[in-house]
């Protein structure tokens, strides 16, 4: 696949996670603040309240969205670090969904201020497993290297 087509592909994940996000979220989120600070909140106001009456589960509106972005991510870090071979491509692909884990994890044991959310877990690492599994199985991608380490 040529990298126009993996930004490509990113850029969508990357805003279906923003539309749901923006769609579905509490109003009481810092982006609304920001949003109406530059002049666009009433934008966003009309945007939610132009959909039917629509509620998701919360896991789609609350988790749904980390996980797109990261699998937007580590899409996008395939695509750019495809010359660098898979070790390169899996260390850089794993940057955003580790902080994820890690903030997630944190937030758990209460170092971080949030709240641990098994769904928000999940979201950070499907994407990351399955991108490496996908490698760990695609001979042309891997062929005569070691995957794991980083380079």
């Amino acid at each position: 696949m040529r990298l126009t087509l993996y930004i490509l592909c990113s850029a969508l994940l990357l805003s279906a996670g923003g539309m749901i996000y923006i769609l579905f979220r509490e109003e009481e989120l810092l982006l609304y603040t920001f949003a109406n600070h530059i002049g666009i909140g009433e934008v966003l106001l009309q945007l939610r309240f132009s959909l039917p009456s629509v509620h998701p589960p919360l896991w789609i509106s609350n988790s749904l969205p980390d996980g797109l972005w990261s699998a937007s991510y580590v899409l996008l870090m395939h695509g750019l670090m495809r010359p660098l071979g898979a070790r390169s491509q899996l260390c850089w692909a794993s940057v955003i969904p580790l902080l994820g884990i890690i903030s997630e994890l944190m937030q758990g044991i209460g170092i971080l201020p949030g709240v641990f959310d098994i769904a928000d877990l999940l979201c950070y690492i499907i994407p990351y497993a399955t991108y490496y599994l996908i490698i760990l199985t695609n001979k042309e991608t891997h062929h005569g290297q070691r995957i794991g380490e980083c380079t």
